[in-house]
């Protein structure tokens, strides 16, 4: 936020002059975190949680960036065996070596809006296939569209479009923990210390956006060439080299 900002500031004064800026996050702690920093920055803006905000009714102009947000959200672990979707659930044995442990534990699907997923989408994972399914995706992207009256929302994630995403050759799924943006062996390790994510459903967080006038994925290489890094890659090697003379 503050890099957009900064930018904003520096190469189109009278757009930062016009904007309102609402800081979002889903933790009272990080809202103050991101508060401290922009304060320090002499940055002017309003800080609210993502629920409270999206439940708010007023429409607005403007344009919502959201950067490995839905990547973030809750998922539900799910394996398919023979013709049955079955899940893995979080648990802690009474007994054996794993006690007082959390571990994985397969059962029964938990709601039949997973099989529902799959069926719009019209593709199920592989026979021995583990795939996470984000239920809350759609439902938080069409309240992001009901909050504009006009405008874009720009989304920044890791995610594949549903046939890649559940293609048969994808055994484990996409389920990471990392902490200090290193990988972890075990997600079920040091709860509440890792950064658990999972890719995004592109298809269905698209097909979620159905009420704007269109709902364009594309690359992370796309946008930037899109967006003139060449150019701006170009006048770097020519700074570097007056640099350097």
């Amino acid at each position: 936020a503050l890099d957009i900002l900064t930018w904003l500031h520096e190469r189109a004064p009278d757009c930062a002059a016009a904007s309102r800026l609402t800081l979002l996050d889903g933790h009272p702690l990080r809202l103050a975190q991101q508060r401290r920093l922009l304060e320090a920055s002499n940055v002017t803006a309003e800080y609210a949680l993502v629920d409270d905000w999206l439940r708010e009714i007023t429409r607005l102009s403007g344009v919502i960036i959201s950067n490995e947000f839905f990547d973030a959200l809750p998922v539900h672990l799910v394996e398919r065996r023979g013709e049955t979707l079955n899940e893995w659930y979080v648990a802690e044995p009474d007994e054996g070596p794993e006690k007082g442990e959390l571990v994985f534990q397969l059962g029964p699907a938990s709601t039949p809006a997973l099989d529902a997923r799959f069926a719009r989408l019209g593709l199920q994972p592989g026979d021995g296939c583990r795939a996470e399914v984000c239920l809350a995706t759609p439902a938080v992207m069409e309240a992001m569209a009901a909050r504009l009256d006009r405008g874009y929302v720009i989304t920044i994630d890791y995610g594949k479009e549903a046939t890649d995403l559940y293609a048969s050759w994808r055994r484990m799924g996409t389920l990471m923990a990392l902490r200090s943006h290193s990988p972890q062996p075990d997600p079920l390790a040091s709860p509440g210390l890792l950064d658990l994510t999972a890719h995004v459903d592109f298809t269905s967080l698209a097909a979620a956006a159905q009420g704007f006038e269109s709902a364009v994925t594309v690359s992370q290489a796309e946008a930037l060439t899109a967006l003139g890094i060449g150019e701006a890659l170009g006048a770097s090697r020519e700074r570097a080299g007056e640099d350097l003379a």
